[in-house]
């Protein structure tokens, strides 16, 4: 039987040739995000985006920083999971609007989420696949477009959509 190779995680570690390469799952890094690698304690190499708040904590242990950067090709070789958080009025057709946009885009959708409040607000949050950042943004701007969207944004480990919120916003 042949043996598959593990895809790669288009990330470069200087002077970590064989080291095992994740990206963290909070705050899913994609090709083009400013990155910071540490050493894990026996999972090799966990790559974050430098704005994750994990990163933040990781970086005071500065023995167990390491160098990492994008390889010139991930873009088309890799594929990466990003984590989307909508928030808009609710009202009839949303959720066909937003899953006709996103299907338009060409993304793989991996998980979704939506909760309507009794304030009419709706909070909707969708893991999907993309290749590059760019590709992000464009979705994001799309998003932003539909008809009672007020906020379209990546989440972030940490990030509380509205914190204090408690079922009511305020408007």
């Amino acid at each position: 039987k042949r043996k598959r190779k593990p895809a790669s995680s288009g990330v470069v570690v200087k002077g970590g040739d064989g080291l095992l390469v994740r990206l963290a799952h909070c705050c899913n890094p994609v090709v083009g995000d400013d990155i910071v690698g540490f050493i894990t304690r026996g999972r090799g190499v966990s790559v974050h985006r430098a704005d994750c708040p994990n990163a933040n904590d990781l970086m005071r242990d500065k023995g167990r920083l390491i160098e990492v950067h994008w390889e010139d090709s991930a873009e088309s070789a890799a594929s990466f999971q990003v984590e989307v958080y909508i928030e808009a009025l609710d009202r009839l057709n949303l959720l066909r609007d937003i899953i006709n946009t996103i299907s338009d885009t060409g993304v793989n959708v991996i998980s979704s989420n939506t909760v309507s409040h009794s304030d009419g607000i709706v909070e909707m949050r969708y893991l999907f696949q993309v290749s590059q950042l760019s590709n992000i943004e464009k979705i994001l701007e799309s998003l932003r477009q539909i008809e009672g969207v007020f906020e379209a944004r990546r989440m972030l480990p940490g990030n509380t959509p509205h914190a204090g919120r408690g079922g009511k916003k305020k408007h």
